[in-house]
């Protein structure tokens, strides 16, 4: 649509014209522009969450795996626990230090994108192809992101390349159980704007074989009703205006037809489908002076979703139902650089949030507020930072939110000491409050509070060897955590748990080369309790794991490079886990030992690249689930190629 337009100007003008029709109804989440000396260089959230523990995903690790959906990429190039119900394209949610799925905040360039009626996101339904760059930061601050960060924040962050004049990418991939995908991506401008639009297309059957556990002797069956079609778009446009103004607006469409198989352990059980729907735009303006930067943001997004359940016997459709829910925000920010060591920040948001749908009586809508500030002090060596938040809620009610964060990185040795600590809440959703039957009007906020220390070191050699050491400490109580519980002939949800986490993780890394070799070698390691602390009846406490967390995780890969060709081989270990809150062993889910392999190969001709690789999917053919009674899927092979096209500025090339 908007490429047909010649004159990039006239391309500004559609584009935040048409965003902001749909941000003026005042509504707004976590907006800081982050700006160093003065110029906007990065994601502000990121930069001011340094002494927090993070894990980034550029561009290059993304490359490994296509197209992916965020569900793979983070199993492949992260420590952390995700759940999946099955094959590619199921539902999938991220269980971060012992929390819940509704407990790490999403955010699309600095925007929560968490769904009003879950409090959570099906990563399945998110493309890596909608981000450059993936971060996650632990236990992120609560007085910096807002509701719902007891495990961390998920950042998709998108950004421009100013010395890109034209660059396209064409990918392909086919892979076991007719699995096919496509796409396409454009970016172009020069040092005042920049243009990026892309898209996928994807179907996939799923129909592998497994091991039904549920039936005498483990029979080997195939999976039935599991077919996936998926596609998405999006674009981004970047503006440099005059006097030091900028813009940045974004859009992203996407669609998943996806067919629901029945558990093992219910037989083959009536067929079901789901389709979804996604929109979201957002715009962000930003005015630089000489000490101080000014923003405004405004979002628009909206979900739908279609359950249908057909009858076995005739494939007619008996139980349908519908589910639509939305969220606009606007906000205003602002940043002034007193001297070069210290910073402050105030602003302020609204948003509301929509729901209707056959389980709703009518809409249900939410109205939200915050102000928001903090301070930061930095020298060379130290950095500390203070936070505060206050929100306001649909009915008067308000919460205080604080947080408080130094590091110190000792002069000589290459150590960086860091710590922080933060109080958080998570705010009901929609369904847990009006879903009928069973929704609960009066129930509280999560709340809870955590603090977290760790050190790194690193190394650098003249030859070129590198080494990294990490290790982190985390402790965090959550009360009031919601669970649905039965209540007559529904479910409710009630604020019945009190739950304790605390852990330690620790990561190393090295790469160096032997010869013209370069050998990376990675592994991480994480230890999580996280107790269930309600006192029974009689006078004690469970204090046992609760449901589909790991109490062991370690991730460890291995890759060698030499002139354009790589070999890649990662292990990952889940520890046993409970699916039950009575921690029933009979129903534990056995721990995980699963091994990929990769090889490609990066032909380069001027301007062009071609990138070839070959992926084995679960080496040893391990049969496993993430998701009691649904099989994950066994040894797979995917053949993928993808061609680029870059074309730097005549400056940026002959540097």
């Amino acid at each position: 649509m908007m490429g047909k337009n010649r004159k990039p100007a006239f391309i500004v003008f559609l584009l935040t014209t048409f965003f902001f029709r749909w941000a003026v109804d005042l509504y707004a989440q976590d907006i800081i522009i982050p700006i160093e000396q003065i110029t906007i260089s990065g994601y502000a959230k990121s930069s001011q969450s340094g002494s927090f523990q993070s894990i980034r995903i550029d561009s290059l690790q993304k490359g490994r795996y296509a197209i992916s959906d965020l569900a793979t990429l983070l199993k492949s190039e992260t420590n952390i626990n995700v759940t999946q119900y099955g094959g590619e394209g199921s539902l999938s949610s991220i269980r971060l230090r012992g929390s819940g799925p509704s407990h790490t905040q999403v955010n699309w360039n600095g925007i929560p994108i968490n769904s009003p009626t879950t409090g959570s996101i099906d990563l399945s339904l998110v493309s890596s192809l909608m981000a450059d760059e993936v971060e996650l930061i632990y236990g992120a601050s609560g007085s910096l992101f807002g509701s719902g960060t007891f495990g961390g924040s998920l950042n998709l962050i998108n950004k421009p390349d100013w010395n890109n004049r034209l660059s396209f990418m064409i990918f392909g991939e086919a892979g076991s159980w007719n699995h096919y995908k496509t796409g396409v991506g454009v970016r172009t401008g020069n040092d005042s704007w920049q243009y990026h639009a892309g898209g996928y297309l994807q179907s996939s059957r799923n129909n592998y074989t497994y091991r039904n556990t549920f039936m005498p002797g483990s029979p080997v069956e195939r999976r039935t009703n599991d077919t996936l079609k998926t596609s998405g778009f999006q674009q981004h446009l970047f503006l440099r205006l005059p006097r030091s103004w900028s813009v940045q607006a974004g859009m992203w469409l996407q669609d998943r037809d996806k067919d629901l198989p029945a558990a093992m352990s219910s037989g083959y059980g009536n067929p079901a489908n789901q389709q979804d729907q996604s929109f979201r735009l957002f715009t962000r303006i930003s005015k630089i002076w000489k000490k101080s930067v000014l923003e405004i943001v405004g979002s628009r997004f909206a979900d739908s979703l279609l359950y249908t359940e057909y009858a076995r016997t005739t494939n007619q459709a008996f139980r349908q139902s519908g589910l639509y829910s939305g969220s606009s925000s606007a906000g205003l920010s602002g940043r002034w650089y007193p001297s070069n060591t210290l910073t402050f920040e105030a602003g302020s948001e609204v948003e509301s949030q929509k729901a209707r749908g056959s389980s709703f009586t009518g809409i249900m809508t939410e109205y939200r507020g915050a102000a928001f500030g903090s301070a930061r002090y930095k020298t060379e060596h130290l950095t500390f930072m203070t936070g505060l938040r206050q929100v306001l809620l649909s009915g008067s009610q308000t919460r205080t939110l604080y947080s408080l964060s130094a590091r110190y990185e000792v002069p000589g040795i290459n150590l960086l000491i860091r710590g922080q600590a933060s109080n958080k809440f998570r705010l009901p959703t929609l369904n847990e409050r009006f879903w009928q039957p069973g929704g609960n009007p009066s129930l509280l906020p999560e709340t809870g509070t955590g603090v977290e220390s760790g050190l790194e070191w690193g190394q650098k050699s003249e030859s070129g060897s590198e080494i990294q050491l990490s290790t982190t400490f985390f402790f965090q109580d959550i009360h009031n955590w919601v669970q649905w519980v039965p209540s007559g002939t529904y479910w409710s949800p009630e604020n019945i748990r009190f739950v304790r986490c605390q852990g330690f993780e620790a990561s190393g890394n090295y790469s160096g080369k032997i010869g013209a070799v370069r050998a990376t070698i990675n592994s991480t390691y994480s230890f999580t309790e996280s107790l269930d602390m309600n006192i029974l009846s009689d006078n004690t406490r469970l204090a046992g794991q609760i449901p589909y967390v790991p109490r062991h995780q370690v991730q460890s890969r291995f890759s060698l490079a030499f002139r354009g060709f790589e070999g890649f081989l990662s292990y990952r270990f889940t520890g046993s886990r409970y699916t039950t809150d009575d921690h029933d062993p009979w129903l534990m889910l056995k721990p995980i030992h699963i091994a990929d392999f990769s090889m490609s190969h990066r032909l380069f001709l001027k301007e062009n690249e071609v990138l070839i690789s070959f992926r084995v999917n679960n080496l040893l053919n391990h049969s496993y689930q993430l998701i009691r009674a649904y099989p994950a899927p066994g040894r797979s092979f995917l053949l993928s190629m993808n061609y680029m096209f870059n074309q730097k500025s005549k400056i940026y090339a002959d540097n």
